[in-house]
């Protein structure tokens, strides 16, 4: 009886470091493929290797959900979606953090990019509205929420329409 339990104890640490082996391979290879994918100056974004880097974020969230820091490679990865124009990507991404991980404070933040990436990237006013309104009534008191409803109040307007209504709102103003 002695035996087995020592046996099982022996087993259950050579499972603990392999996987403590694997987390930190691949967290150094994120590393290495980030200081890759950020070291261009001209901020121009390689698309392949944002997709590399992706993969690499989303990987790691699957592999590894229980750690602290899988909900912030999910945030990372779809950051690098939206960044790289992959909208439809980021959104899904997102909407994975959201039901994974729903009390994690970043997903407040990726519910107003939801919106973001829906009005900017995707030019659906029609799903952005809906989730800006999502946001705002999930979080009343976050930070962003006053420019949720400035999002919403500008959907589908031209910048010049913007500027000339921000215009007439500093003349009202005088």
């Amino acid at each position: 009886m002695k035996n087995n339990f020592f046996v099982f104890v022996l087993v259950l640490a050579v499972a603990f470091a392999g996987c403590s082996r694997a987390k930190k391979k691949m967290l150094n290879q994120i590393n290495k493929i980030e200081k890759d994918v950020f070291a261009d100056s001209t901020n121009a974004l390689n698309l392949d290797k944002a997709n590399l880097l992706i993969k690499s974020y989303t990987e790691f969230a699957d592999k590894f959900p229980s750690e602290a820091n899988a909900p912030d490679m999910l945030f990372k990865a779809s950051e690098v979606a939206m960044n790289s124009g992959q909208g439809d990507l980021s959104v899904s991404i997102i909407e994975k953090l959201e039901k994974k991980y729903p009390e994690n404070p970043k997903v407040a933040t990726a519910m107003f990019l939801k919106g973001y990436v829906y009005e900017n990237i995707l030019k659906d006013t029609k799903k952005a509205r809906l989730a800006y309104t999502e946001f705002i009534h999930k979080y009343p008191n976050h930070q962003l929420v006053n420019d949720a409803k400035a999002c919403i109040n500008n959907l589908g307007k031209s910048d010049e329409e913007i500027i000339k209504e921000f215009e007439a709102k500093i003349d009202n103003k005088l």
